[in-house]
Parts: C-alpha cells; structure tokens; sequence
C-alpha cells in the first residue's frame, strides 16, 4: 500500500517532491520563524495566482481570488509583526 500511496503522490505531482515532515521548520527564533512566514506567504501567493491564469473555470478563479486575499492578509499581518519585533516582550 505504501509502494501505491508513494506512486500516486509522484505521478499526481510531477514529481518525487511531496510533502514530509522534515519540510517543517522547527525554528523557536521569532524573527526567523516570522521571516520564513513571510517568504511562504509570497510562495504561496504566487502559486495561487500561477494556478489562477491557468484555469478557465469562473468558480474556480473565484475561490482562488478569495484564498489569495487571505494570503495577502495573512503575509499583512506577519510583516508587521516583524517590523515590529523591537516592541514585542517575550
């Protein structure tokens, strides 16, 4: 079952790239941690997009505008904390 499960995850993929734990960062420095947010967020938004310019279906492109507006929330929030990690108290 493993053997299918990994076949399935390369081939819908594209590749043998899939996700696995060791792809999370287990930083405890804060200005890391919001760093690696911030350059995720950008990811991610660009992914969305990305995938958006190559779908015709108005449904799809809806939800993928909502998703991307979160994100850019998301990427809002995480720069400001990081410009103002001087003020933060740990």
């Amino acid at each position: 079952m493993e053997q299918h499960l990994n076949f399935l995850l390369q081939n819908s993929l594209g590749n043998e790239n899939y996700w696995n734990a060791g792809l999370v960062n287990y930083s405890t420095d804060l200005q890391k941690m919001l760093s690696l947010d911030i350059i995720m967020e950008q990811k991610a938004i660009g992914q969305y997009l990305k995938h958006r310019n190559l779908i015709d279906d108005i449904n799809i492109k809806n939800l993928l505008d909502r998703i991307i507006l979160d994100e850019k929330a998301h990427l809002k929030c995480f720069k400001s904390l990081y410009n103002n990690l001087d003020r933060v108290i740990i």
